[in-house]
């Protein structure tokens, strides 16, 4: 019996009912210019005719290393993912969105990173597009390379031994920050190449925009279940290694700030008051004096400066008492505001 090569590259896709976005996903695979690759689609119990999409990709190309996982029923986006990684045979794991797409060199400059540099987690940029197919933005990474990176998995590389010799499985939402939390505990060294390779849908019915729009207790709880692994990363890691610690605090806080001018951007001005005292409760829990002391001296080297900067200005508001008014303007303008990478 002829062992199969193990590939370099496992493509890892979840998917519900996604059946109408897989066919634009699946073409830009297909032109991808490096070719040592395997694709894992998992099929969370779609009751859309996502399996026959699938199974129709497998029988067109016989050539192409496609396997098909499927849950007997509906599990969600946390075990589905969980059990990806486990699924995946190559020697590094891409995690991906059943909606989303990727340039047609992205694996090529990916893979040529991975195995120049040896790198635990390769991550490029990463282009945002909107239900209209426009740009919303580009998720641009700091110059100052960190391990500790938070940002969307999409269009990154992670060595598939770390997740699995280490048990990392994703327990909480956001999945992908709760995976790159985990991940970078364990990982040594992560290489950045300042490109957007990947395409990430943002639209109302996907992964990312579930949350609960108007659910303020599940908020709340993936807030607290966020906080909880953050400070359980900060404890770990070592008392001299002060630009871990600072990171992972940044993160705290620019996580504490995105769930007030994002996750609550749907609710109405009373909602979004009352929601931002729970959220302040939980942040204090955690980070008693986030708003004062050696807060301020935080460096803004790992995130982009108007990040940096709308952390700042939130954080002086609020110690002057005024975010309650701030949010009810914040409504009138009607505005979304992104605090991300």
């Amino acid at each position: 019996m002829i062992k199969e090569e193990i590939p370099f590259i496992s493509i890892a896709i979840a998917s519900y009912n996604y059946a109408q976005y897989l066919q634009r996903g699946f073409e830009a695979i297909c032109r991808q210019s490096y070719r040592d690759f395997e694709v894992v689609y998992l099929d969370d119990a779609s009751t859309d005719n996502s399996i026959e999409v699938i199974e129709k990709f497998r029988k067109s190309f016989p050539d192409m290393r496609i396997k098909l996982v499927q849950n007997t029923h509906n599990m969600g986006i946390l075990y589905s993912k969980s059990r990806l990684i486990r699924e995946c045979s190559g020697e590094y794991i891409m995690l991906c969105d059943a909606d989303d797409w990727m340039a047609d060199d992205c694996l090529e400059k990916l893979a040529s990173a991975a195995m120049t540099t040896k790198a635990d987690r390769i991550v490029s940029e990463v282009v945002n597009i909107g239900n209209d197919g426009k740009i919303i933005q580009v998720q641009k990474l700091p110059q100052q390379p960190s391990r500790w990176l938070w940002n969307i998995h999409h269009g990154c590389l992670y060595k598939r031994s770390i997740a699995v010799d280490n048990n990392i499985t994703i327990l909480h939402e956001p999945d992908d920050v709760y995976f790159i939390t985990m991940f970078n505990l364990y990982c040594k060294s992560t290489q950045w190449i300042h490109e957007p390779l990947y395409y990430w849908y943002v639209h109302k019915d996907s992964a990312g925009r579930k949350t609960g729009a108007n659910d303020d207790t599940i908020m709340l709880e993936k807030f607290d279940d966020m906080l909880e692994y953050i400070k359980y990363a900060i404890e770990q890691c070592e008392i001299t290694d002060k630009e871990s610690r600072e990171y992972l605090e940044i993160l705290a806080m620019k996580i504490y700030y995105l769930q007030i001018f994002h996750s609550m951007r749907y609710y109405s001005t009373s909602q979004k008051i009352k929601s931002y005292s729970k959220l302040r409760s939980v942040m204090k829990n955690y980070f008693p004096d986030y708003t004062m002391g050696r807060y301020e001296l935080l460096s803004p080297k790992y995130i982009r400066k108007y990040a940096y900067y709308i952390i700042k200005l939130s954080r002086i508001i609020e110690r002057l008492h005024l975010m309650k008014p701030a949010l009810a303007v914040y409504h009138l303008l009607g505005k979304i505001v992104y605090i991300d990478q």
